[in-house]
């Protein structure tokens, strides 16, 4: 025997016309859901672009944008832990986020922190 929905009686739903109204309001429902998750599968795919763009760095490029942009440690932190002068990490930080823009094709900013 099929499973009727809570809200609807089993005369109803045997008679079909029910039915049609229910399945009518659930695609009614879907379609911004299903537009949402078309918006949420595009962010994905962004962030999954710029994982992979960032694991393509070479090694001290990586090692510096995932200390600093992933784990959010400040530059002197980052310098210690690398054992690499400050000047080093934010030289690494400005060549990284050049060859991001490049891999990702998009423009060059010198806004935000360097």
């Amino acid at each position: 025997m099929p499973v009727e929905p809570d809200n609807m009686s089993g005369a109803a739903v045997r008679s079909g016309r029910a039915a049609l109204t229910f399945d009518v309001s659930h695609a009614a429902a879907r379609k911004p859901l299903l537009h949402e998750m078309r918006d949420e599968f595009s962010l994905l795919e962004g962030e999954i672009g710029l994982y992979g763009a960032i694991a393509a760095l070479p090694e001290r490029q990586y090692d510096v944008m995932v200390l600093r942009y992933v784990l959010g440690a400040a530059d002197e932190d980052v310098a210690a832990y690398l054992g690499i002068e400050l000047a080093t990490v934010r030289s690494h930080v400005r060549h990284a986020r050049r060859r991001l823009a490049r891999m990702l094709d998009i423009p060059e900013t010198t806004e935000g922190p360097a």
